[in-house]
């Protein structure tokens, strides 16, 4: 969120007001220097400014980006040209942070959430169960399998 909003602010801002803001003189993580970071993302190599005209193409670039009205319009539909299937883990709370598929059987599926532990699937996502014990850290960031024969 809170680089939503630096975006908004570095977008309203004109080269003449970065000149304003003191360069920092290391890369330190206070606002000055993401918005500095951001405006050398931002401006044209060649030149070192910002395109003179480009308030009029994020407008042209952004009026041409699918809305949440236009999803809800097209429900049951092909939505923004991607079919999605729910299959879970469903009435656990949080977020899945990594999903992966047992390489010796495609049946498997495995979920790891964000603080919900590890969940897995052996009907392709009809059905889940929790794997990690209680006891155990919940907070799950990534799944790997190893390929190695014999140790899958």
């Amino acid at each position: 969120m809170r680089l939503l909003a630096l975006l908004f602010i570095l977008v309203g801002l004109t080269p003449s007001v970065f000149a304003q803001i003191p360069k920092p003189e290391k890369r330190d993580a206070g606002w000055e220097a993401r918005l500095w970071y951001e405006l050398e993302r931002t401006v044209d190599p060649q030149t070192g400014e910002l395109p003179p005209d480009i308030k009029r193409r994020e407008y042209e670039f952004t009026s041409k980006l699918p809305t949440y009205r236009d999803a809800i319009s097209l429900k049951g539909q092909r939505t923004l040209g991607v079919d999605w299937d729910q299959i879970g883990p469903t009435g656990q709370p949080g977020r899945i942070r990594t999903f992966a598929i047992d390489v010796a059987n495609p049946q498997n599926y495995l979920a790891g959430a964000a603080s919900g532990g590890v969940w897995r699937s052996i009907d392709k996502g009809a059905s889940w169960v929790k794997v990690t014990p209680a006891n155990e850290l919940q907070l799950i960031s990534s799944i790997a399998q190893d390929k190695r024969a014999g140790k899958t």
